[in-house]
């Protein structure tokens, strides 16, 4: 548009309907990276969380392997597991970590065929981020491990 004296005016389109859309489509990015971000960083809590309670589970489970039944191994030549022993050693590697281990259930130890022991932890861990979106939310985690006595040439 020009006026009468040659100057040009700049006229702005009308958006008067609009005002504000922008501060709330940013609102809501916000918010949905936040959720995004607090997932990560619960999942990443979980899986390390996981990752712990599987070593703890296999030492364990190690552990108790160890406890061949020498006096049966000698009488016979084969090779099972002492059960006390093996739950008594399980049980004493999971109390010698140097973190105390907080488990949700008491720790599982079972010996299939006098052979194969299987050691279950089971832990629960509070959301941090998600905890705005589910209060009092736990997630629980479960790691399993097995381990066999046997001869190896």
């Amino acid at each position: 548009m020009t006026r009468l004296d040659g100057a040009r005016e700049c006229v702005a389109p009308d958006v008067s309907g609009e005002q504000g859309s922008t501060t709330l489509w940013i609102l809501a990015l916000s918010l949905a990276l936040l959720m995004v971000g607090g997932i990560g960083v619960d999942l990443w809590r979980a899986l390390a969380e996981y990752r712990e309670l599987a070593g703890i589970a296999d030492a364990a489970a190690v552990a108790a392997s160890s406890a061949v039944d020498a006096d049966h191994f000698r009488a016979t030549g084969q090779v099972v597991l002492d059960e006390d022993l093996a739950h008594r050693l399980a049980l004493a590697q999971i109390a010698a970590q140097p973190d105390e281990v907080t488990l949700s259930a008491p720790p599982d130890v079972d010996i299939d065929d006098g052979l194969t022991v299987t050691v279950v932890l089971q832990r629960s861990f509070r959301l941090t981020l998600l905890a705005l979106a589910a209060p009092g939310e736990e997630i629980q985690i479960r790691a399993e491990a097995r381990a066999d006595a046997s001869l190896r040439p």
